[in-house]
């Protein structure tokens, strides 16, 4: 069993969950379910959101299948859409389950196609790419809903990480990780400019199993609170040394902006202080 209080993350049930995972999107077991023909209209196999939405449907249908029996106490669709601490998860996941140890897990399902060039956003890069694949890396959650799902132990913010390639006009699964988002290295990680978290780039990921919840979230305040006030210094030196900065946008805006992060800064040290105190 590795740093995280959940029997799902024990490397050897984890993996056979990545397998079965993969076997589901594997051609033969997909002629099983459907058409490829009837699925996919002319080229739309190339499109990466065509076929990301069949392997989700498939995922989705038979995820609760790919966990070892006896692990699973309650799993339907409806639990996405239930309140935790008075958070809506509706638009967090798209599959949803308690195990036997009453833990609850919203699963994120990312699919990417590895033989599209995957828009490598720098760290903290505040828009979105326009490239076709960039989607599949939006997690569709924000840092302060994961700090409110986080204060309870028993919750886990997962993601399940599905690559594929195009062969033959087939759909061929090259591979899959399922992983709480604590195990993803920050530097695999950017932050949007509603405070979303997206993976940078799909096909270069990095894991570390042995990152534990608080050196994870202790690692992601120190990331926010250095990254604003290097924004809030940026800003204030423009505007001391440049003075057609005063001239190009006003001045009451700018300085109302300055404070609305210097209170960002306050709540993630807030935060900070909370895991410092955390046990682990």
């Amino acid at each position: 069993m590795n740093d995280i209080n959940s029997i799902l993350f024990d490397r050897k049930i984890q993996s056979h969950i990545e397998g079965e995972i993969m076997e589901l999107i594997e051609p033969d077991a997909m002629e099983n379910r459907f058409s490829i023909k009837n699925a996919f209209a002319g080229n739309d196999i190339t499109n990466p959101r065509a076929v990301g939405n069949v392997i989700q449907d498939i995922v989705e249908t038979n995820f609760n299948k790919c966990i070892p029996e006896g692990i699973l106490k309650e799993f339907n669709t409806s639990l996405v859409r239930r309140s935790i601490a008075d958070i809506p998860f509706t638009e967090m996941g798209d599959i949803a389950f308690i195990d036997k140890d009453g833990k609850y897990y919203v699963v994120n399902i990312k699919i990417h196609n590895v033989d599209l060039k995957f828009h490598d956003a720098h760290q903290n890069m505040l828009c979105r790419s326009t490239d076709d694949n960039w989607y599949s890396g939006r997690l569709r959650m924000t840092i302060e809903k994961l700090v409110r799902l986080y204060e309870n132990s028993n919750n886990y913010f997962t993601i399940l990480l599905i690559a594929y390639e195009i062969k033959d006009e087939k759909i061929i699964a090259k591979k899959c990780h399922f992983i709480p988002i604590e195990h993803l290295k920050m530097e695999s990680l950017t932050i949007l400019a509603d405070n979303e978290i997206q993976i940078v780039n799909s096909n270069v990921i990095s894991i570390n199993p042995k990152q534990t919840r608080k050196m994870w979230m202790l690692a992601l305040c120190d990331n926010r609170i250095e990254y604003f006030n290097k924004w809030i210094d940026k800003k204030n030196n423009g505007m001391k040394s440049d003075a057609r900065n005063r001239r190009s946008y006003s001045y009451p805006q700018v300085q109302e902006t300055i404070n609305k992060i210097r209170n960002s800064i306050e709540y993630f040290k807030k935060v900070k202080n909370h895991w410092e105190c955390a046990k682990k």
